[in-house]
């Protein structure tokens, strides 16, 4: 029988390896594209054998969709943060949200490659990655409902259908941030950018940008 110590080093090394696999997949996936990317490309990136990737995925299918998983665990981290930030007024809620994009926003720019990527090519994969896509997309609209939820609920935001707002403001996000990596909107940057939504999604079009409860 293994010792315990054998035991932790061996689960280390696999942790080690499978870590490798998703770097290379990513590093991969993102000069190729999905549809060129062959898992002989993937393990000769991680230098491992083919045998070893199947130890740790059925496909090159199942690696994309850990990696898809884990960028919007991410940021879902990163958003969810909000809720431990106290609120007290309009004012207070809008600086929390602006606070909460600005981490996602740092994580995308980082990640500009690999999230461009999962918008341009999950759909073209077929239509269970299509709507596996959507969901996470959802994922993050659900979380935002929360917290409108909870800032209307408090008296810090209008009412409004916050299911349809929050889906709004996500689609919104992910038109403009395919318009900044073109370079549709000359030297702003991603932050603006950000910033003019939040400011918008508080004052709207005729309003102040503090929104109510300020």
């Amino acid at each position: 029988m293994p010792s315990e110590l054998r035991v932790r080093r061996n689960q280390q090394r696999k942790d080690r390896t499978r870590r490798l696999l998703l770097q290379a997949a990513g590093e991969v996936f993102v000069r190729k594209g999905y549809h060129q990317t062959l898992i002989s490309d993937i393990v000769s990136c991680a230098g491992v054998g083919q045998g070893t990737f199947y130890r740790f995925f059925e496909s090159k299918r199942a690696i994309y969709v850990c990696l898809l998983d884990a960028f919007f665990e991410m940021l879902v981290g990163e958003f969810s943060e909000i809720g431990a930030t106290p609120m007290h007024s309009g004012r207070d809620y809008r600086t929390a949200s602006l606070e909460a994009v600005r981490r996602v926003v740092e994580r995308v720019e980082r990640d500009r490659e690999m999230a461009l990527l999962f918008l341009r090519e999950t759909a073209a994969i077929d239509r269970e990655a299509e709507l596996m896509l959507t969901g996470r997309l959802g994922g993050l609209a659900d979380l935002a409902k929360l917290y409108l939820d909870r800032a209307i609920a408090n008296g810090h935001a209008r009412r409004c259908n916050s299911a349809v707002v929050s889906q709004s403001l996500v689609g919104i996000g992910l038109h403009l941030f395919q318009g900044w990596c073109e370079g549709r909107f000359g030297d702003l940057s991603l932050h603006e950018l950000s910033e003019q939504v939040v400011d918008f999604a508080f004052g709207g079009i005729g309003g102040g940008p503090n929104g109510n409860g300020a």
